[in-house]
């Protein structure tokens, strides 16, 4: 018997989040005012994160749904799902900025275009070699594309395993990220890299984590429903984590 929260097929209060973090990224981005307490409303960072816990969320239970009914994860359905609701309006963009960039000599490098195309926007050597504005939103769509690569075929294979590695990011992950000059021999070497790959994960997991606590009972989904602000309050609060 799944729990309520996962029977789910449609979570419409997940909409006023969705519509908040639109509005924070959006007018974050428009540099309407350098006042401290209007960058506090509105901002892009964490409406961004917002984002990242309502995809972990939604995912993880599309997928314990799916693998509870069938007693298994279709990754080649999953990937093909997620291929066709990104990719065509992700390169469609790529495509119609590659016109306009040699029309228009908006100076887009071929390593822009490159590292948007395979996803890999949020590595340090795209960011930071001829950074353009117009590319620079990919890192996010980047972060999501790389834990649909992971993480979906962790809980195909191991429910625990999947569990544990959530834990361990949501919880211990950002210990040793902010711990790294006690661990100065390593932290020039894999330790670096694992930790700052994997951090950029945390709020996708805080929303796995959601729904985890949800499937298993523990997180009490007809309070989030009847009190929705107590609801979204929460969950702009883990975001921040």
């Amino acid at each position: 018997m799944l729990s309520e929260a996962i029977n789910q097929k449609y979570f419409p209060s997940l909409n006023g989040l969705r519509g908040i973090s639109i509005i924070m990224v959006v007018v974050a981005h428009l540099h309407l005012s350098n006042n401290n307490y209007f960058n506090i409303i509105f901002n892009g960072s964490l409406g961004v994160n917002i984002f990242f816990v309502l995809s972990g969320f939604l995912i993880t239970t599309l997928c314990i749904r799916e693998q509870k009914l069938t007693n298994d994860i279709s990754l080649y359905n999953f990937y093909v799902r997620r291929i066709l609701r990104i990719f065509p309006v992700a390169y469609l963009y790529l495509a119609v900025l590659f016109i306009l960039n040699i029309v228009y000599h908006l100076s887009i490098s071929r390593i822009q275009f490159l590292g948007s195309l395979l996803y890999v926007m949020n590595f340090s050597y795209f960011k930071i070699n001829s950074f353009s504005w117009f590319t620079g939103h990919y890192w996010s769509l980047s972060v999501e594309e790389q834990f649909y690569i992971i993480f979906p075929f962790i809980l195909k294979k191991s429910f625990k395993a999947f569990f544990y590695s959530i834990v361990f990011i949501v919880i211990a992950l950002p210990l040793l990220y902010h711990s790294e000059e006690f661990f100065k021999p390593l932290s020039h070497g894999i330790f670096h890299f694992f930790t700052h790959y994997f951090i950029k994960f945390q709020s996708t997991a805080v929303g796995c984590l959601f729904s985890i606590l949800a499937f298993k009972k523990l997180f009490d989904y007809k309070i989030s429903t009847v009190t929705k602000v107590t609801g979204n309050i929460t969950a702009l609060f883990l975001s921040f984590t």
